[in-house]
């Protein structure tokens, strides 16, 4: 079975913005989309994701859209061993 795929939206779009190719990609693979309003007490967004992340039984893919890749991004260096692999649409580093 192919990891899970975790897909974030940016600062501009709502999570429903990822939808359809959530739709399309879940065919293939397990897909959560994570949106980053569902944490707005926390002081930063990447504590939480790995949170998330360290929840998970396995490693997943982490993909992000804009700011949603800049979280990805902190995430994966905050959970290595979680992240198997990083993919960033958009998103400056």
């Amino acid at each position: 079975m192919a990891l899970p795929l975790w897909l974030m939206p940016g600062w501009a779009h709502t999570a429903e913005s990822l939808r359809p190719m959530a739709t399309l990609l879940a065919r293939h693979r397990p897909v959560k989309i994570i949106d980053p309003r569902a944490w707005p007490d926390r002081p930063g967004y990447a504590e939480p994701m790995g949170h998330e992340l360290r929840r998970e039984h396995e490693p997943c893919v982490l993909a992000g859209w804009s700011l949603g890749g800049m979280i990805a991004l902190e995430a994966a260096a905050a959970c290595p061993e979680k992240t198997a692999a990083l993919i960033m649409i958009s998103s400056a580093p």
